[in-house]
């Protein structure tokens, strides 16, 4: 098989990209076989996702230790600035995101839109996960941390319809009188 560009519009070659398609799989043997043909798994795609930020987004979590056991550079961010916890959190894959957390992932992470872990849940609803990062990791969260609109967890979870979290964030304390940028409740 030669090894060229996948095409003119990406810059993963073709073993890069089928290593990241069996991470979207889970396939572990295909990407243990790569491994040992000497493919690059730090190669990231033109939006600079790497394997273990498909593996974290679709919760994929044996292709996910395999990842973590041959690469330690848990916290990679996308050009978006998502990194895979943040991506276990806005897909609702809680055991992925024990998983980085325990890895050593950094809890005080944000996108470029100023999304934490919080808002990544809280919008997507949800709420195991929201459990989890409140009672587990509630001394590094903010409860009412803004992002770059000014807009806190609880924002986000009600322009969402996200009732349950809603009613969780209040629970947990949240101030839910807060303005946003927009002058918004």
């Amino acid at each position: 098989m030669e090894d060229d560009l996948v095409s003119e519009d990406d810059i993963l070659l073709r073993s890069e990209k089928e290593f990241h398609d069996a991470a979207k799989r889970n396939d572990t043997d295909t990407m243990r076989e790569l491994m040992k043909k000497g493919v690059d798994i730090k190669a990231k795609n033109k939006t600079g996702r790497s394997a273990l930020h498909w593996t974290a987004g679709a919760g994929n979590e044996q292709a996910l230790r395999l990842l973590l056991d041959h690469n330690n550079e848990v916290d990679v961010e996308d050009s978006f600035g998502m990194n895979p916890l943040l991506l276990a959190a806005w897909f609702g894959h809680l055991k992925i995101l024990q998983i980085l957390v325990a890895s050593g992932a950094k809890l005080n992470c944000e996108n470029k839109n100023g999304l934490c872990l919080l808002h990544c849940a809280a919008q997507r609803g949800h709420s195991r996960v929201l459990e989890f990062i409140m009672e587990d990791l509630v001394e590094d969260v903010l409860l009412d941390r803004v992002d770059n609109s000014g807009k806190t967890a609880f924002h986000l979870a009600a322009e969402h319809g996200q009732l349950e979290v809603v009613e969780f964030l209040i629970g947990m304390g949240c101030t839910h009188g807060l303005k946003d940028k927009d002058e918004n409740m």
